[in-house]
């Protein structure tokens, strides 16, 4: 029994040694595989489970490739993934773009593990300058490829939302009723939106045992029908429709031609944007009271001009757009709209978030005469006059330690 014991630790001290000799080759082959830095929304725990053969890295200055997925809707209802690979360093000379596109009905399963794919197979070249590439092995799926079709929608999408938000305590009590309908048909040359949603809110307070209510009622119509005339122009017609008790409009619309200009190719939207839109058209309002400028109605000409400006790239992503516009009758009725989103790396795991909007206001023609009594302000029922407003949010994050995130551990998820 005791040399039996004794085999058994040799045995075992043996099947230990192999196994770490196993390890440490696989740790050294391991160590050169291409280090890889992904930003994308998408989930990156099922990636790394389903990517071995690569490093995954949190800091992009730390990776061999730089991998950036950014993407749109398509105009059946699904998305369109842009997945960019960047090589630096040894692999400097290797860079491509792929495409995954989901349909409208697929999960999100299908949608993981259609774009995983597309990411294995994009880092192939990258691995092939690797020894890794002696353990590389193609498969190839056939399947039957998509031809031309009979579409009985003729590329039209639908779709019908609403929701009901409700919330109380013992004095106060809210309620919210939103819904919508829009529908879409877009194709290579030719762009149609609709879409009409209305609210329906209502606060109640309970003040000494008297009820106050506060109902406020908006309606939105938005259609937008536009052609592509080239990589760079587009041009088209925008019309709008908008009803609200807070603002003091009764019904207001407007309609308005438009052509825009993209400094980058129309093919390059996902990554690159830098466009001006200009718009000239007529707008008519009817007010629910005179306004402060003893209106009830008119009609008015105007003219608006926005340039956006959008990148996206390993360094991070900046979005920024400037309206500004006016009524020919008096350009000193005019408003600018700044907003702009930047995130921005750094260095080795510091971040930069920032989100703004600014706008100054000189258009406000729909004031109610006489301004708003204090139970409207403090219930917030009516609009009030400004020349200005903003929000702004600034934030930073930042990281240390490993910079390797290759390991996927679910245990207690929710926890």
């Amino acid at each position: 029994m005791k040399n039996f014991s004794l085999l058994l630790i040799f045995l075992i001290l043996i099947f230990e040694q192999v196994i770490a000799q196993n390890e440490s080759a696989g740790y050294q082959l391991k160590d050169n595989a291409p280090k890889v830095y992904i930003r994308c929304n998408c989930d990156m725990d099922y990636i790394r489970q389903e990517i071995k053969f690569v490093n995954f890295v949190r800091d992009p200055s730390e990776a061999d490739v730089n991998i950036i997925v950014s993407g749109m809707t398509t105009a059946g209802g699904g998305y369109e993934y842009n997945i960019a690979f960047n090589g630096t360093g040894k692999y400097s000379n290797l860079n491509d773009t792929l495409k995954y596109i989901s349909k409208v009905g697929d999960s999100g399963d299908i949608t993981r593990i259609g774009l995983t794919k597309k990411i294995k197979l994009g880092l192939v070249p990258f691995v092939n300058k690797n020894p890794l590439a002696e353990f590389m092995d193609v498969k190839f799926e056939k399947k039957v490829e998509a031809t031309d079709v009979t579409d009985p929608w003729n590329n039209w999408v639908f779709s019908i939302s609403s929701d009901i938000y409700m919330n109380g305590e013992k004095l106060t009590n809210y309620k919210n009723i939103w819904s919508s309908i829009n529908a879409d048909r877009v194709t290579e040359n030719l762009k149609m939106n609709y879409a009409v949603s209305s609210s329906y809110s209502e606060y109640n307070y309970d003040i000494e045992g008297t009820n106050h209510k506060s109902i406020s009622r908006s309606t939105n119509l938005n259609a937008l029908v536009v052609s592509s005339i080239d990589e760079h122009f587009s041009a088209g017609g925008i019309f709008y429709a908008y009803q609200s008790t807070y603002s003091n409009i009764n019904l207001t619309f407007k309609a308005a031609p438009a052509i825009e200009y993209d400094f980058y190719p129309y093919s390059e939207a996902t990554s690159q944007q830098f466009t001006l839109l200009y718009q000239i058209g007529f707008r008519y309002f009817n007010y629910v009271d005179t306004t402060i400028y003893l209106k009830t109605t008119e009609t008015l000409m105007m003219e608006s001009l926005t340039t956006a400006f959008k990148m996206i790239k390993t360094w991070g992503s900046i979005n920024i757009s400037l309206t500004a516009s006016n009524y020919f009758y008096d350009f000193k009725k005019n408003n600018l709209d700044l907003w702009t989103n930047l995130s921005c790396y750094i260095t080795s795991g510091l971040h930069v978030n920032l989100y703004g909007g600014f706008s100054m206001i000189h258009d406000q023609l729909y004031l109610k005469k006489g301004g708003a009594t204090l139970e409207e302000i403090l219930l917030r029922r009516k609009a009030l006059e400004t020349t200005y407003n903003y929000y702004v949010s600034v934030g930073l994050s930042f990281t240390f330690g490993s910079v390797y995130s290759n390991v996927v551990n679910p245990r207690f998820y929710r926890f």
